[in-house]
């Protein structure tokens, strides 16, 4: 949740999370809300309940195509910074 997106929004989804207190995805505690149609292409849906899912971080960061919090950054190797 951005609080770039200001008052209302930040307003906005502490209701939609307390109506829908568990991620949509996995069952989880929800953490945050995602806009089914995205923020920027859906001006008039912004603030649409209908547009919304409660999600936890994890399944967010799966929704919008990053690497979930949780999971351990991938292991590169040893490199020459390293010692080698």
């Amino acid at each position: 949740m951005s609080k770039a997106r200001g008052g209302s929004w930040f307003r906005l989804a502490q209701k939609f999370r307390s109506a829908h207190p568990f991620c949509a995805d996995c069952g989880k505690v929800s953490e945050e809300v995602h806009h089914l149609k995205p923020w920027s292409e859906a001006t008039e849906l912004r603030f649409d309940w209908s547009n919304l899912v409660a999600l936890c971080r994890d399944c967010h960061a799966k929704r919008e195509g990053r690497r979930p919090p949780s999971d351990p950054p991938p292991d590169r190797g040893k490199t020459a910074l390293d010692g080698y």
